[in-house]
């Protein structure tokens, strides 16, 4: 890199309009100035693995914030809620698109300054989890390094946290035993009964009755002789009903009336019980706490 250095500089190597009154030209921008100048610039890009793109005129912005971030600890990786839906500088959603180097395809970031995130997502996902992508999109096996599928210019998915909440991994504690770092799980209800019982009635009996039977008369079973008939005549018998001696039987004796009357009614006791009770489901599609919907953006710088 140097100062303009032409004839038609100032005297302290500055560039100057000229005057057309005074007779100062003005300062011819040299080739070798300008060579310096954009090589000085790609440096920058090449330090940061970017590949100069005509048109885009943010890339040296952006290798100095890649740069930075890898001459520092990285906060790459760091999940965070925020109560807006576009992701601030140096965030990206978390919704499973993919990031990468230029040239990869990626479709959430496809730039150098993505690496510090591209790295601690592939060292500590499982492929089974975010599975590694060709450029193409198509699902692919993981290389020996982190650095070597970015340089082959692989996709890698990130973290999909819409609509999901977030725990703790177990870790080794044993509260969620058997989860592997970053997995999803589904709801459900732990195991539990129902309590359900009816008041016992408790000892008890049940009135009832019997319908009148009204006034009649009784058949009883005893002859009628026919010196009975002489003596009381074929209308019935003495008031006692008991049998009397003779020959001929002629027909049957009848007892007197009780006139209208009803019968008692006894139900026995059916002991201290309970009814059985079913209880119905209630509910919707899931278990869940009172809530509110943020966004999650995951840090890349």
């Amino acid at each position: 890199m140097h100062r303009i250095d032409v004839p038609s500089a100032t005297e302290n190597s500055q560039f100057t309009e000229g005057s057309p009154v005074g007779g100062v030209p003005a300062t011819t921008v040299s080739a070798a100035w300008l060579n310096d100048v954009q090589e000085e610039l790609i440096s920058i890009l090449v330090a940061a693995n970017i590949a100069p793109v005509k048109g885009q005129q943010n890339q040296v912005l952006q290798a100095l914030q890649g740069l930075i971030a890898a001459g520092q600890q990285s906060n790459a990786g760091q999940v965070a809620w925020f109560a807006v839906k576009t992701a601030p500088a140096g965030y990206l959603k978390c919704n499973g698109l993919t990031i990468g180097k230029p040239g990869s395809g990626a479709t959430a970031r496809e730039n150098a300054d993505v690496l510090a995130l591209y790295v601690a997502l592939w060292n500590d996902w499982s492929n089974d989890i975010l599975a590694i992508q060709t450029s193409g999109g198509a699902p692919t096996g993981r290389g020996p390094s982190a650095q070597a599928d970015w340089d082959a210019l692989k996709r890698l998915p990130l973290p999909e946290i819409r609509g999901e909440g977030i725990r703790a991994w177990d870790d080794g504690r044993g509260v969620d035993a058997g989860r592997q770092f970053g997995s999803w799980q589904s709801g459900q209800i732990e195991s539990h009964s129902h309590n359900a019982s009816s008041g016992g009635a408790g000892t008890h009996s049940h009135s009832g009755s019997a319908a009148e039977a009204g006034s009649h008369n009784h058949l009883e079973g005893h002859s009628i002789k026919s010196d009975m008939v002489a003596q009381y005549g074929t209308g019935g018998v003495a008031a006692s009903g008991s049998e009397r001696t003779g020959s001929n039987q002629i027909g049957q004796a009848y007892t007197s009336t009780d006139g209208v009357h009803s019968h008692s009614l006894t139900i026995l006791a059916a002991g201290d019980h309970s009814h059985t009770i079913s209880v119905g489901n209630t509910g919707g599609n899931e278990t869940r706490m009172r809530n509110i919907a943020l966004s999650a953006f995951i840090r890349y710088l």
